[in-house]
């Protein structure tokens, strides 16, 4: 259960189920074996959305399912008439164990707690039974991921208390991992690092966390983090005088800049290769690509293990060595070990270390494997107490190796303070080597961002940063965004103290690609057409090389490209400098041949996955827009070069895609790219879908005239295909348009024409949905008695229909329209059951809208943490969208919610940053629904007649110039109303001269004492 659900017995090997949910099946009684479940129990949890008469059927389905994956295994099973187990005295399972080990202070047949604990973590070896969403199966893994960490952390503190904190460190450093947030995890890290003497990395553990904790939670953490770091006596006594050398050893590399980032796994590798423990590696590889700062990391840890042993710590460089016969001399030589008289150096290199621990760091080795990787096991079969940290772009391939890849330096995602920025090691990196050739370099905010942003060109790549950071001299940071189009031209050092190989970052990648094989070298250029990633089967496919397989592990090997799992599937990723350096090899011939098929090939990858998009099976489609959106845009930009119609074609499925998530922003740029093929295309069903998406698109950013045009063109190119459903859909996003510029007649007109078109076609997705607009539309004029019926019709289509994606539509409607009738408990469930359902499907515009009347619902129920934490969330989303007019109804939203919080002075803040908004969209609706709220804001300011003045200028213009009432905003108007007469003296009230909408704001904000310019 324990990294997967499989069932393991004497020639038995069950990996794979018949379906998911007799998988679920299985995994549900497995949490408790011997303990038999109802079936009215296991139909609750499996099936929740469903009674349980029509699920009784489902459940003895897949109880067969289950039955039959299991085979001979099945009599594990106990299986009543009214329940079902599993037989404890056939099945045991890895949970069970676990459960047991952590749960019992001390168990017989262990020597000591220590032994049991170990077991236990050693069990727990993946996540429990990944891949099952339901609810119960989550809150287990909750609980055991729980119990994993505290049997870590209680592990740790008697490994501690041994006397063992090298091992204590590590297990206390897992649970870190996996609980980042969890305080008692850093405090005890701190400690045992302090204990070992690593204070830097205590310290960055207690940075991180601060940052984190103040980033995720807004919180800061107690002193008892500070106190473990600052009250161990590592930190406040003097760290006694190493002992002289004993011989002439070659001394450790003084670098000339400070070690910046990578502490965990400093910490890690030092723990691995401290002296005096019989199970630990002899051998540790630090493996990666060229310019990681793989020597760095190497020099600095072995720097801090010196008095480990006891300064018998010696550096090799073989960056010039060539002949694998030459290793062992080389290492002799470093020593200062006298060779004998046959000139044996091993014979000398034993005779020098005298069976006393010593630790080599042999630096810069991928040129010498295979030829010399047997002295390096000559030297540590012959010399037991000798230990060995390498540095090198591939391994060594031995027996006991410990393989230690480093990834790039940690860049921040999201921009923050100056000082938070310069906090991440990539940022720290680059200012410190800005000054140092730059004495006036200062950051600001500007500089700041500008530097984050390069570190994350740069990926994070140490050896870059440095390159890009010199170039201070004479360039801003914001300057070399620009000159990184092309990163390797701009790449470069004029350093003295750099190996030739590190004077550039071309030269850097070179280096490992003249280590490969003329073929494979090929085959690694070929592979720059990719972009983001890449499987076997596309690499097989496109690059047409029957050694795809053994080229791809060797470039693995050689830490040129990566292996990521990602779902199941395997992929492959390389850094774009590698990328870059891969593609300038290629001639003009071979990029455009296997330009060809890299877009034909993701245009065959992007269609299956278009039509996806409109059926259950949602997570293969977005799967594939996710890990290869990188690979699909790449081929649409070579076919808007090459193919106009497979352009169109593969951006209709991007637009589609692109919709469907509220990724409207990211696809602005490559539908501008579409303008030109658009306006000179012959019609067809991709152009007309293409300018429909377009249409949409605008709309969100309020840039109604070019939605109308957009929409209009879809609807005359549907017209002339003979496509009538697309004309029919493109006359209810007309419809909507209508809506959103306050024209409801029109709307009202165009959507009963679009409903009754719709059935005379018998197009019944369509209906559906143009049944719940229509109803939307009745619910704003105030005629519920019309809008149920609609609603009602529309619920059976989509449960005639069958298909999910649509419910989400009809939850929406039908919640919105119980607010409106003042029917607020019976709103919530449906609401949710729109919010669960667009986040099951990832219909990001109808989530947004659930979102929206959910925050409705909070602030008329007085609910204003919910409010505030729907809020959030609706941000993110509408900002991703662009959506203007969203974005505008959040203001209001928030100002609402400092009202209730009894907070006036936010509230006018926000009204008035809503008045803004909404006078960009020529919002009347938005306008004077901001401007009550202002008013409400003066009534709790204790100024009634000031609140009376503004509430009344608004009802006149509302009703001078028939502004649409809505049933909810006419029940807030009244409760205004009536509250403003309770508070406000009987004495007649001064009537502003107002002539427009923009007066009356004015007036309202210069009541409220607010700078009203721009009103």
């Amino acid at each position: 259960m324990l990294g997967g659900l499989e069932v393991h017995g004497p020639e038995i090997a069950i990996t794979s189920f018949e379906s998911k949910r007799a998988a679920a099946l299985l995994g549900r009684v497995a949490l408790r074996v011997g303990r038999a479940i109802p079936r009215s129990a296991l139909i609750g949890e499996l099936w929740p959305d469903e009674f349980e008469d029509a699920a009784r059927p489902r459940l003895r389905q897949e109880l067969f399912r289950l039955k039959r994956s299991l085979g001979e295994a099945e009599e594990m099973l106990d299986v009543g008439r009214e329940t079902i187990g599993l037989d404890w005295q056939r099945v045991s399972t890895d949970l069970s164990e676990f459960q047991l080990l952590t749960g019992a202070k001390q168990i017989a047949g262990f020597e000591n707690r220590i032994e049991q604990l170990q077991i236990a973590v050693s069990l727990a070896r993946g996540e429990l039974m990944p891949g099952l969403a339901d609810p119960w199966a989550e809150t287990e893994r909750i609980a055991t991921k729980q119990a994993h960490r505290d049997a870590l952390l209680e592990l740790g503190s008697l490994l501690a208390e041994e006397g063992n904190l090298a091992e204590a460190v590590i297990h206390v450093r897992e649970a870190v991992r996996q609980d980042p947030l969890n305080e008692a995890a850093h405090v005890a890290l701190v400690r045992f690092l302090c204990q070992v003497g690593d204070i830097g990395a205590a310290r960055e553990v207690c940075r991180n966390f601060e940052y984190r904790l103040w980033n995720d939670l807004g919180l800061q953490p107690s002193s008892e983090l500070r106190e473990a770091l600052e009250s161990t006596p590592a930190v406040q006594g003097s760290p006694k005088p190493p002992p002289a050398p004993e011989a002439d050893t070659s001394p450790l590399p003084e670098a000339l800049n400070p070690f910046f980032g990578r502490e965990a796994e400093l910490a890690q590798l030092q723990a691995l290769m401290l002296p005096g423990q019989p199970l630990g590696p002899r051998l540790v590889t630090i493996l990666g690509m060229g310019g990681l700062g793989k020597t760095r990391l190497a020099i600095e840890a072995a720097k801090n293990l010196t008095p480990d042993f006891d300064d018998r710590v010696t550096f090799v460089s073989l960056a010039e060595v060539k002949d694998g016969n030459l290793v062992a001399p080389t290492i002799a030589k470093a020593l200062g070990a006298a060779p004998t008289s046959l000139g044996d150096p091993y014979t000398a290199i034993r005779q020098f270390l005298k069976g006393r621990a010593h630790l080599l760091l042999l630096d810069n080795f991928e040129q010498l494997a295979p030829s010399g990787v047997g002295a390096v096991k000559k030297l540590l079969s012959e010399n037991a107490t000798l230990r060995a940290i390498v540095t090198s772009r591939k391994s060594l391939g031995l027996m006991g190796e410990q393989i230690f890849p480093i990834e790039p330096l940690i860049t921040p995602e999201v921009p923050g303070t100056v000082e938070q920025i310069t906090t991440f090691p990539s940022v720290a990196l680059f200012v410190d080597q800005a000054k140092r050739v730059n004495p006036r370099f200062e950051i600001d905010a500007a500089a700041a961002s500008a530097i984050l942003k390069i570190a994350r060109v740069l990926e994070g790549i140490p050896l870059a940063i440095l390159m890009a950071a010199s170039r201070t001299k004479v360039l801003t940071p914001q300057q070399m965004l620009d000159e990184l189009e092309n990163r390797l031209r701009f790449l470069v050092t004029s350093a003295l103290d750099v190996e030739d190989r590190h004077r550039t970052m071309r030269g850097a990648i070179a280096w490992s690609c003249d280590l490969l094989p003329e073929p494979a070298r090929k085959f690694f250029f070929r592979l720059s057409v990719f972009r983001g990633g890449w499987t076997y089967e596309a690499a097989r496919a496109i690059l047409n090389e029957p050694q795809t397989l053994d080229y791809l592990e060797l470039l693995q090997e050689n830490s040129l490209i990566e292996q990521r799992s990602s779902g199941g599937h395997a992929r492959f990723q390389m850094f774009e400098s590698v990328r870059e350096y891969g593609a300038e090899q290629l001639s003009d011939d071979e990029k455009r041949e296997i330009g060809e098929r890299h877009a034909e090939y993701f245009q065959r990858t992007a269609a299956e996955a278009r039509r996806l998009l409109g059926t259950e099976t949602l997570a293969e489609c977005f799967r594939t827009y996710t890990e290869d959106g990188a690979n699909i845009r790449a081929a649409l930009e070579w076919c808007i070069d090459h193919d106009a119609e497979a352009a169109m074609r593969l951006g209709e499925a991007l637009a589609a895609y692109a919709v469907r998530v509220g990724r409207h922003v990211e696809a602005q740029s490559w539908i501008e790219r579409l303008a030109a093929i658009e306006r000179s295309a012959t019609p067809n069903k991709h152009l007309s879908a293409l300018l429909f998406y377009r249409g949409l698109f605008c709309a969100d950013q309020a840039n109604f005239a070019e939605s109308r045009k957009y929409l209009e063109l879809a609807r005359a190119a549907s017209g002339s295909l003979g496509n009538e459903p697309g004309v029919l859909w493109a006359d209810l996003n007309l419809a909507w348009l209508d809506e959103l510029q306050e024209d409801y007649a029109h709307a009202l007109e165009t959507t009963s024409d679009t409903v009754e078109a719709f059935r005379r076609v018998d197009a019944r997705e369509g209906l559906a949905h143009a049944l719940g607009d229509l109803a939307s539309l009745h619910v704003a004029l105030g005629r519920f008695e019309e809008a149920a019926p609609l609603l009602d019709e529309s619920r059976a289509i989509r449960e005639e229909l069958g298909r999910g994606y649509g419910f989400a539509h009809i939850f929406l409607k039908t919640g919105s329209m119980l607010i409106d009738k003042g029917e607020l408990d019976l709103a919530e469930p449906e609401l949710l059951r729109s919010y669960a359902e667009s986040h099951r499907t990832r219909e990001i515009r109808l989530l947004s809208d659930a979102l929206g009347e959910l925050i409705e619902l909070a602030l008329l129920t007085g609910k204003p943490d919910r409010a505030r934490k729907y809020l959030e969330e609706s941000e993110t989303l509408r900002s991703r969208m662009a959506d203007l007019r969203g974005l505008a109804q959040l203001r209001g939203f928030s100002a609402r919610l400092s009202l209730l919080e009894r907070d006036p002075e936010g509230a006018l803040a926000y009204a008035r940053e809503a008045l803004d908004r909404y006078d960009s969209l020529d919002s009347r609706m938005g306008k004077l629904d901001a401007l009550e709220t202002v008013a409400e804001a003066l009534l709790m300011r204790g100024e009634a007649q000031k609140a009376r003045q503004v509430h009344h200028a608004v009802a006149e213009y509302r009703a001078e110039h028939s502004v649409l009432l809505t049933p909810r905003a006419m029940r807030r108007r009244r409760e205004l109303a009536s509250r403003i007469s309770s508070e406000a003296d009987a004495s007649p009230h001064c009537k502003p001269a107002l002539e427009d909408l923009d007066a009356i704001a004015a007036f309202a904000l210069g009541q409220a004492g607010l700078d009203h310019a721009d009103a």
